[in-house]
């Protein structure tokens, strides 16, 4: 009687022992998942975003550095800057407390307006005016710096590009002196014709482009950020020997950065 005695409050400790561990890991299956958000979230909260997405689009004014080696005794050439855009889609990994590598694919207006001025071959006065744009799709590496700033942040960067010429627009008016009013100009030629990449004397820009860019803006706290950018081309895009060509652009842009 007593051995079965025994046996018995054993065994009602077993079980005893059985259900506090089921109790126990029913708490622990409770609990993990509640502990393993607050984990994340602290991550979240701690460790910086690594990567991040964004679109931008910039309103520019295009030119290039030229120098012509040769220009004719009665021949006057004048060079100005153009309005074109960048439209822009871009990710950047956060590297370092302040520091991001940033890398893009733009699609970019270049190129530049000029205004021949002289007299014929019989003596009459003439003005050819041409807007020359090329359009690229350029590839920008960044090294990009952002500081708190008020409830924003100010960014500032530079680094190198590459871009390739896809296709563009030669716009040209020539005008003559008026044999109606000897102080007036009349147009005599208008014509529109496509952008000639290449290396040949005949072709308007050599096919690549490169050199380096510059930004620097202020983002907003929700992503939105006001910016000035310019490029600054190093590689000579003219295809004749009598001259070079180094692309510019100066830009005011307009982004979001997907956060």
């Amino acid at each position: 009687m007593k051995r079965i005695a025994i046996e018995r409050i054993i065994y009602q400790e077993i079980n005893k022992i059985i259900f506090l561990t089921k109790i126990n890991l029913m708490k622990t299956k409770l609990l993990l998942p509640f502990l393993a958000l607050l984990y994340f979230k602290s991550l979240a909260q701690d460790s910086p975003k690594k990567f991040a997405y964004g679109v931008r689009v910039t309103s520019s004014n295009a030119s290039i550095v030229t120098e012509t080696l040769f220009t004719p005794a009665n021949i006057n050439l004048d060079i100005n800057s153009i309005s074109s855009f960048t439209i822009s889609g871009f990710a950047e990994h956060h590297v370092g407390k302040l520091f991001y590598l940033q890398g893009g694919l733009n699609y970019i207006v270049k190129g530049f307006k000029q205004d021949i001025t002289g007299i014929d071959d019989v003596g009459k006065f003439f003005s050819l005016r041409s807007d020359i744009k090329g359009n690229y799709i350029e590839i920008p590496i960044y090294g990009l710096f952002r500081f708190n700033a008020g409830k924003g942040n100010f960014f500032i960067g530079a680094g190198p590009y590459a871009a390739i010429g896809i296709n563009g627009k030669i716009k040209t008016e020539l005008f003559m002196l008026s044999t109606i009013s000897s102080n007036s100009l009349e147009l005599v030629l208008k014509e529109e014709e496509k952008t000639n990449f290449g290396n040949s004397t005949e072709d308007d820009f050599k096919n690549l482009d490169f050199g380096a860019n510059i930004q620097l803006g202020y983002e907003f706290k929700k992503g939105l950020s006001l910016g000035l950018s310019l490029g600054l081309g190093i590689y000579d895009v003219s295809p004749n020997d009598n001259n070079t060509m180094y692309h510019n652009n100066l830009g005011l842009s307009l982004g979001y950065r997907f956060k």
